[in-house]
């Protein structure tokens, strides 16, 4: 089996590095696992379904980057399973950006709909309810594209000098990413901005919605906008992963989204209660689960 003739740097202190890189890289894909299971089996805990679709996209980004655990110092992994991975390593930020994006975009359908009170296009509810399909739309495309560019020239095919992930080392592989995830996170922020206006300007109908108790996906608005604010990164890791001159210790950072996506999103009051007052979940339909608020 041919392996990879470029090892990773064997700087002091990479070993240390590594291993935390692991460990953080795993504590936020447990987290993420553990909530999607409450959720899933809990009857006192319902989400939308694009909910789902962002948690599972940054529990695959988690996995995506654990794949080279155990070949990430010393002799280099298969070129075939370096490859791999690093066609999933490439397709990782533009999937957890147009997961993040169809979340805010049923987050604004809803929104509007309560703040305007009235009901929701037939068109709107059917196309929304078409929107998770991008996801492995998007992530096939950029897995393909990285893959295909790296099988054509094997050399190109590396594990990084930190020795966390392997990649492809040409420029489409990343500027194709980065196209991607700068399209939607553009237009994930747009459309927040927008949210944020009519939000502002319906301000006392929300205050009244919610002294009635009402449930209002308002909350839910609000996390997404802290985790916009980290999907900056997502922007710069495109970049990040393709450069040689970034150390094992700042590489951590690539750990920030997952865990603040795992934080936000699965601390919530109801999740904790339905972790601690365990009941199993009443059969119900997929349909009235993503049709559920609260977010």
């Amino acid at each position: 089996m041919q392996r990879l003739t470029r090892a990773s740097s064997s700087a002091p202190g990479l070993p240390v590095a590594v291993v935390t890189f692991d460990v953080l890289q795993s504590v936020a894909l447990f987290i993420l696992v553990v909530v999607l299971l409450v959720v899933l089996l809990s009857h006192t805990v319902s989400r939308i379904r694009t909910w789902f679709c962002l948690l599972i996209s940054f529990a695959l980004y988690c996995v995506s980057f654990l794949l080279l655990a155990g070949h990430q110092t010393g002799p280099g992994p298969s070129v075939g399973w370096c490859a791999f991975q690093a066609g999933l390593i490439h397709a990782a930020p533009p999937l957890v950006a147009v997961a993040s994006f169809i979340f805010v975009v049923e987050l604004y359908i809803r929104l509007t709909a309560v703040t305007l009170s009235r009901k929701v296009n037939d068109n709107i509810i059917y196309w929304s309810s078409k929107m998770p399909w991008a996801l492995p739309l998007v992530h096939s495309m950029a897995f393909w594209v990285a893959l295909l560019i790296g099988l054509a020239d094997t050399r190109t095919i590396e594990r990084h000098p930190s020795g966390l992930y392997c990649r492809i080392n040409q420029p489409v592989p990343p500027i194709f990413s980065g196209a991607l995830v700068v399209l939607f996170a553009g237009l994930m922020v747009i459309l927040e901005v927008y949210t944020a206006i009519h939000l502002y300007r319906q301000r006392m109908l929300i205050k009244w919605i919610d002294s009635q108790k009402t449930e209002f996906p308002l909350q839910a608005f609000i996390r997404m906008g802290v985790v916009t604010i980290l999907g900056s990164f997502a922007i710069a890791m495109v970049f990040i992963l393709n450069k040689g001159s970034v150390g094992g210790s700042l590489l951590n950072i690539l750990t920030a989204m997952p865990f603040a996506v795992a934080l936000v999103f699965g601390f919530q009051k109801d999740i904790l209660i339905a972790l601690v007052c365990w009941r199993k979940r009443k059969p119900e339909s997929y349909k009235k689960l993503a049709s559920t608020l609260p977010i």
